[in-house]
């Protein structure tokens, strides 16, 4: 399966076939999936920004590597992101372990800084999600022992999978 024909499929199965729906689900403009799909239909090595590609698999609920180069397992257990809950105080929080769920950082990384309780001093409700999933990939680097454990830098093998630096679209 090509990284069209994956994308295609998430379309089809996970969006009832709309790239209107994609696009809302995965927090992109309707204009750039099409471009992208369109693109990947005339060139099938095409160059896809790697945000992008985080921001199809979070909003899919898939495996970056699968949606990548079609490998592996590819949904998220829906079972242990349900578990995390959602939560009032923190909201990008719980994007954020979306996303990092989707780039397979390590479940325990993920929750140590979900169940972490900060100081006074730190206003955590103001953090972003981009705050929040750095944090999530320091605690990941962190962690030498878990099998889970991808690599040193999650975002470095994304690019190596996508074919160097950041391509953009």
């Amino acid at each position: 399966m090509t990284l069209q024909q994956r994308l295609e499929w998430i379309r089809d199965t996970k969006f009832g076939g709309s790239a209107r729906k994609m696009s809302l689900g995965c927090g992109l403009s309707h204009s750039h999936v099409t471009a992208i799909l369109r693109k990947l239909r005339s060139h099938s090595r095409a160059a896809i920004e790697i945000d992008t590609l985080a921001k199809i698999a979070e909003g899919a609920k898939i495996r970056v590597d699968w949606l990548l180069n079609g490998a592996g397992i590819r949904d998220i257990d829906p079972e242990y992101a349900s578990s995390l809950g959602h939560s009032v105080d923190y909201p990008e929080r719980d994007k954020a372990v979306q996303a990092a769920l989707a780039l397979e950082i390590c479940q325990e990384a993920i929750d140590r800084v979900v169940s972490y309780t900060y100081p006074d001093t730190v206003d955590a409700a103001r953090l972003t999600r981009m705050d929040w999933l750095r944090r999530m990939e320091d605690a990941d680097n962190d962690i030498k022992s878990v099998p889970c454990r991808m690599q040193s830098d999650t975002r470095s093998r994304i690019q190596a999978l996508c074919g160097g630096s950041k391509p953009a679209l």
